[in-house]
């Protein structure tokens, strides 16, 4: 279900790189599902009690974690670490609230006066824009090759501690390129501007199915501000301004909010590419 659900929300990627056993271990119990804010209708369905804006961003945290080995099944076999771990969630404000404490699982060399808050998990260090710990599962394709470079760049090369500027530099080029790939692939008019292009492509990609009615108005948002530091008006200002710069939380923000606009645009050519081949 948790598979399916991500995939509806235009994250197949995560959906394919879910760790089935260790997500169990997580969400098994029913009162760790409710701190989730996670539960299943009568037809099998994923619901998000919360709203989809909380519960995509973390299951997206999950998967990540997973990824890294940050969350792992070694470290889950015991009620007491995975709460320990729910807690370090809810201290960045993934999760609500805990879960009411099992019964204790003290071993002989524990000591019994401390609690799993006393050393909470320290999160994931962001150190590139794009995080360097998700396969995309692209599939690059003739035509995609600048775009490739660039993206493997923010994912691996550009570090957010000693390249910010250059970051935003290169984030400006990736949105050029890769919404004049999608453009030119499915035959889009250039609208003349960045933001009117990205919006167009938004729509064809919601119309495809591609991007869902929630993530089209959250990133319609970015598109259509011009006050706002996370805006793509802003990032504009930083290749044509002589002082503007981004902080490395503004460039996360606006990536996290514009992620799923490139990476459904990428995948939409390469998947019309294959399909020109399928017999």
């Amino acid at each position: 279900m948790v598979e399916k659900y991500l995939t509806q929300h235009g994250y197949q990627a995560e959906a394919e790189s879910i760790q089935r056993s260790t997500l169990d271990r997580v969400i098994k119990a029913k009162k760790r599902r409710l701190a989730l804010g996670i539960s299943k209708t009568g037809n099998g369905e994923l619901h998000a009690v919360n709203g989809d804006e909380k519960l995509v961003p973390l299951l997206r945290k999950l998967v990540a974690d997973m990824s890294s080995g940050k969350l792992s099944l070694a470290n889950t076999l015991r009620a007491a670490d995975v709460d320990q771990y729910l807690g370090s969630l809810q201290g960045m404000g993934y999760v609500t609230h805990q879960p009411s404490k099992p019964a204790k699982e003290n071993s002989a060399h524990e000591n019994t006066n401390k609690s799993p808050r006393n050393k909470p998990t320290q999160p994931l260090e962001r150190k590139t824009l794009i995080p360097s710990h998700i396969n995309y599962h692209f599939s690059w394709i003739a035509g995609q090759s600048k775009i490739q470079l660039v993206w493997e760049e923010l994912q691996y090369s550009l570090k957010l501690k000693e390249h910010a500027f250059s970051i935003a530099i290169v984030l400006r080029v990736l949105l050029e390129i890769s919404a004049k790939n999608y453009r030119d692939k499915f035959q889009l008019k250039d609208l003349n501007t960045l933001s009117k292009n990205l919006s167009q492509n938004l729509d064809a990609l919601h119309e495809s199915g591609n991007i869902n009615t929630q993530q089209r108005g959250d990133i319609r948002r970015i598109l259509n501000d011009k006050q706002s530091i996370c805006s793509i008006e802003n990032l504009q200002r930083v290749v044509h301004s002589s002082s503007q710069v981004l902080s490395n939380d503004d460039l996360i923000t606006l990536w996290d909010c514009i992620e799923p606009l490139v990476v459904n645009s990428i995948r939409a050519v390469q998947e019309k590419k294959s399909s020109l081949y399928t017999v």
